[in-house]
């Protein structure tokens, strides 16, 4: 049976190659002979099925693939079938230094040859097309990994898990600003939120950072100002980081006490909370 093996070597990590390779929707991005791929069922695991459209040598052939082997981020195999042909892909990964080598073998089972005709097909002057075919889908897949974005890069030491996660508004009329901000940007508030002075707007496409609305106290007396709340499991010890590189602890926080809640202004005097998140 004809098999085109072929290895490629990238410099982007195997967690990034290993999230894009095991889509295998994106073989049509990297793979000239692949018309397109849709995912047909499952989330990428095992059992997952994809609809790939080839084209074989200028015909037009549909195939059905199955993922029957997954170990992240490791090795994927795939079994596929068609009208006229049986495929078995298998894409491995190691880490090679800090980027990766990627290990590709698509093994062909053509139908309706005779049990004698399969093994010619493997004969190096019969197997040139299916070379063609390798070095073709070789020269698009190393193009497409160095493509890829580099991982985000280390953050510096003591930032851990504290991160931004909502931007909180003071508003006077909780009711008009609900319907305001969810009008303006599709925006949907969390319908188990219950506290009435305090409203989580989030985006229904999930792409956008958190609103939320937050019932001031007394009417401002300036331009109202936007704040984050810091979201960590580890309050104390990020309020001491933060008071060390330069913010100041606010005592006259005009909201009721919450020992969840530390009020800071950065070095600019711009307030936001350090929420336990624990």
């Amino acid at each position: 049976m004809p098999t085109i093996q072929r290895t490629v070597r990238t410099n982007t990590p195997p967690g990034v190659v290993w999230d894009y390779l095991s889509d295998f929707t994106t073989t049509a991005e990297w793979d000239p002979n692949v018309v397109r791929t849709v995912r047909l069922s499952g989330q990428g695991g095992p059992g997952s099925q994809y609809e790939c459209t080839n084209n074989f040598f200028g015909v037009r052939m549909t195939l059905v693939f199955t993922v029957v082997h997954d170990d992240p981020p490791h090795v994927l195999r795939l079994e596929g079938e068609g009208a006229n042909m049986r495929v078995t892909d298998t894409i491995e990964l190691s880490r090679q230094g800090d980027g990766t080598q990627v290990a590709y073998t698509s093994e062909l089972r053509v139908r309706g040859l005779p049990g004698l005709a399969d093994p010619l097909l493997g004969l190096p002057v019969v197997n040139l097309p299916f070379k063609k075919l390798g070095d073709d889908a070789e020269r698009g897949l190393r193009a497409a990994l160095d493509r890829l974005p580099s991982p985000v890069p280390d953050l510096p030491n003591g930032v851990g898990d504290l991160h931004v996660a909502t931007v909180v508004l003071d508003v006077q009329d909780m009711t008009r600003a609900v319907a305001f901000w969810c009008a303006a940007l599709g925006y949907r508030p969390r319908e188990y939120e219950p506290d009435p002075d305090f409203m989580m707007l989030d985006d229904p496409r999930d792409r956008h950072v958190t609103i939320s609305l937050q019932r001031a106290s007394q009417p401002p007396t300036e331009p109202v100002r936007v704040h984050l709340d810091l979201y960590t499991r580890d309050q104390e010890g990020h309020v001491d980081r933060l008071v060390g590189l330069g913010a100041t602890r606010v005592p006259d926080w005009p909201y009721p006490a919450d020992p969840d809640f530390v009020v800071l202004r950065d070095p600019d005097g711009n307030e936001f909370c350090v929420i336990d998140q624990s």
